[in-house]
């Protein structure tokens, strides 16, 4: 965990009004992978609203 990616993921919470840290940290770290990304998750409510709008990165229901 870098600052940096403390920073976005704190954004994410901040642009969404959620309080998942968790998952902001996921959805920050996929945005920064550079490529098309998939992440599985049981309970996909909250990585939704965090990576909407995020066009390389999918969240699948598993």
């Amino acid at each position: 965990m870098t600052s940096q990616l403390g920073r976005s993921a704190g954004e994410l919470l901040g642009r969404t009004g959620r309080d998942t840290h968790l998952e902001a940290i996921v959805a920050a770290t996929a945005a920064r992978v550079g490529c098309s990304v998939r992440t599985l998750t049981g309970d996909a409510g909250d990585l939704l609203v965090l990576t909407a709008g995020m066009a390389d990165v999918s969240v699948v229901r598993i």
